[in-house]
C-alpha cells in the first residue's frame, strides 16, 4: 500500500511467479505485423518479451512458470498459441547481436532487455487452471486503460478491460487473471504514471486497492466490502494508520483490517 522500497522492486516477473500454485503460467504478449515478427518467431522458435532494466535485474525464478504464450498483433488480431520454455534474460544489444536477422521495425521498443523463451509452433493449448498474465500497456497505453485496470483490480470485473484487451481473456476467472500494467500496477510496481500523483491521490488509490483485495479474499462485491469496512471501523483504522501501513504488503493490510472489523463486531474472516 503505497511506495515502499520493498514494493517498488516488484514487477512482472513476480506476477508470473504467482503461477506457482499450478506451476503453469500463460503470458499474453504482442508482435509487430510490419515487419513480420511472427514469421521470425516461427522460424527461430524464440520469443523475446520486453523488460525494463529494473525488471531484468530482479530474480528470474518466476519465469520458469511460463509454459504457454498467447501472441497478438493487436486486440482484434488472431491469437497465436505457443508452448514456451524460459531460457534466460538478455540485453537488447546482446539479443540483436546474436540474431542480426531479427525484424526490429521502427523505434527502440519497450525496454532494453528481453526475457527469452523457446517456443513450439502448432501447439495444442493446455490452459486448465493456469494463471494468465497480460500487460495492458502492450496493447494500448492511455489514461482510460489505466483507469480500466484500476477498476478491474478494485472490483474484480473484467468487463471494463474488454475494450482494450483480446476477447479470449473474457472467460477467465478472477483467480486466473493477472494484469501487469505499466501505468497502474496495483500491488506490484508503478512504472510511469500517466496521471500526476499527489499524496491524496496515492492514499485514495491505496484505499481502493485495499477494498478490492478485501472483497476478493472474502468473496464480496466491492460495494459490500466498502460497507462492511465502514460499519466496523476498518476505514477509520486505515485512515489513522495509512503512513505506517503503506510500508507493508497488501495482504498484511487486509489481514489487519479483518481483525479490526472483527474486534468491532464484524463476523467476516
Amino acid at each position: 500500500m503505497g511506495k515502499s522500497k520493498q514494493q517498488t522492486k516488484k514487477n512482472v516477473q513476480e506476477i508470473v511467479a504467482s503461477g506457482a500454485k499450478s506451476q503453469r503460467c500463460v503470458l499474453v504478449a504482442t508482435y509487430k505485423k510490419q515487419p513480420d515478427q511472427l514469421e521470425w518467431i516461427r522460424k527461430r522458435r524464440l520469443y523475446n518479451y520486453s523488460l525494463s532494466a529494473e525488471e531484468a535485474q530482479a530474480t528470474n525464478d518466476g519465469w520458469s512458470n511460463v509454459k504457454e504464450l498467447w501472441l497478438y498483433s493487436g486486440t482484434k488480431d488472431k491469437r497465436h498459441i505457443y508452448a514456451a520454455e524460459f531460457i534466460g534474460i538478455k540485453s537488447r544489444k546482446d539479443f540483436l547481436a546474436e540474431h542480426p536477422d531479427y525484424p526490429k521495425g521502427k523505434g527502440k521498443g519497450h525496454g532494453d532487455f528481453y526475457a527469452v523463451f523457446k517456443t513450439t509452433f502448432k501447439y495444442q493449448p493446455t490452459l486448465d487452471e493456469s494463471v494468465v498474465v497480460v500487460r495492458a500497456a502492450d496493447f494500448k497505453r492511455t489514461p482510460k486503460v489505466a483507469q480500466a485496470v484500476r477498476a478491474y483490480q478494485a472490483g474484480g470485473e473484467l468487463g471494463c478491460l474488454l475494450d482494450y484487451l483480446p476477447a479470449e481473456l473474457a472467460p477467465l476467472t478472477h483467480d486466473q487473471f493477472r494484469v501487469c500494467e505499466r501505468e497502474t500496477t496495483w500491488i506490484f510496481k508503478k512504472w510511469s504514471p500517466v496521471i500526476q500523483t499527489t499524496a491524496m491521490y496515492d492514499k485514495i488509490e491505496s484505499l481502493v486497492m485495499c477494498i478490492g483485495e478485501f472483497a476478493r479474499q472474502h468473496k464480496l462485491t466491492s460495494g459490500k466490502a466498502y460497507d462492511y469496512l465502514l460499519k466496523y471501523s476498518g476505514l477509520s483504522y486505515f485512515d489513522r494508520h495509512y503512513e505506517i501501513g503503506r510500508c507493508f504488503p497488501l495482504s498484511l493490510i487486509v489481514e489487519d483490517l479483518s481483525k479490526v472489523c472483527r474486534n468491532h463486531g464484524g463476523k467476516i474472516g
